[in-house]
């Protein structure tokens, strides 16, 4: 059972998910435990399909970088180091048939997810395998709030979860397979995420996180920015809203007519060669 003691949280070293593992060790100063699914189950967009080697290729990145951010949360908040132990890697393991027959109804009735056979379907099947509830990072502005038109694939959640973070079946028997998944993040924007980083003074491990799904050999991000593909560490910040520097990784996030910026990394080299000393507030 879910213990207020106990935060297990899906990690990939991406902003939601740190600013998450951040809110638990250093503002709430509680133990957690990261989980971290190291293989391709993640592949979309053309040319990569799922399960392909290149459909994650950030993968071993993720792992260094999870890495970092960890050794720099402790070194900056020291009594953060018995709260955060070294993030489980999970290992590719079979889909449940039953598990899959549910989401396929959610995808195919309810528009669940873009694709059926994704990072989520692994996760929601892992969370029952272990009989463990998770926390899973969705912030409010990948949706633009609950009265815009947000993206279809998370709409079910955003219109079923409950004020404990919970996902209600009351209206769709089916969200029962999503029963050991939170989502503390769903009414949070990224906005609200460098704001509190700002008060508390982990900004700079925002910085340096890792969004990009396929850098380039010489650790930039990919860059793409086209009709059909953004890239992840460019993702959810409105393009049309930005100054000139945000190919610079200058980043603002809205909400509303109001932004907070930071300035992410945008070649992961530089976050796993960087000292202490020059990434402190």
């Amino acid at each position: 059972m879910y213990s207020e003691k106990e935060h297990n949280i899906f990690w990939c070293g991406g902003m939601d998910s740190t600013y998450l593992v951040c809110k638990r060790v250093i503002v709430e100063k509680k133990p957690i435990q990261t989980y971290y699914l190291n293989f391709p189950c993640d592949g979309y967009f053309s040319p990569f399909k799922y399960g392909h080697a290149e459909s994650r290729k950030s993968r071993e990145v993720e792992v260094k970088v999870m890495e970092k951010l960890r050794d720099m949360i402790i070194n900056q908040f020291p009594y953060t180091k018995e709260l955060f132990p070294p993030t489980v890697l999970v290992e590719e393991f079979p889909i449940n048939k039953e598990i899959y027959k549910k989401l396929k109804v959610l995808h195919e009735k309810y528009q669940y997810r873009y694709r059926l056979i994704d990072q989520q379907l692994y996760m929601i099947q892992y969370s029952l395998q272990e009989n463990k509830i998770f926390e899973y990072s969705i912030e409010d502005g990948l949706m633009g709030g609950p009265d815009a038109d947000y993206n279809v694939n998370t709409k079910i959640i955003q219109e079923n979860v409950t004020d404990n973070f919970k996902i209600s079946t009351k209206k769709i028997s089916e969200l029962e397979v999503l029963k050991n998944i939170l989502v503390p993040l769903i009414k949070t924007y990224r906005k609200d995420m460098v704001e509190e980083s700002k008060k508390y003074k982990f900004t700079n491990i925002l910085e340096n996180t890792w969004s990009c799904r396929w850098p380039k050999s010489n650790g930039d991000i990919c860059g793409w920015i086209e009709e059909d593909f953004l890239c992840n560490h460019y993702d959810y910040m409105g393009l049309g809203k930005q100054s000139k520097d945000f190919k610079n990784g200058v980043i603002r996030y809205y909400k509303g007519d109001e932004y907070e910026s930071i300035k992410r990394k945008t070649n992961y080299k530089d976050i796993l060669d960087g000292k202490y000393s020059d990434l402190d507030n």
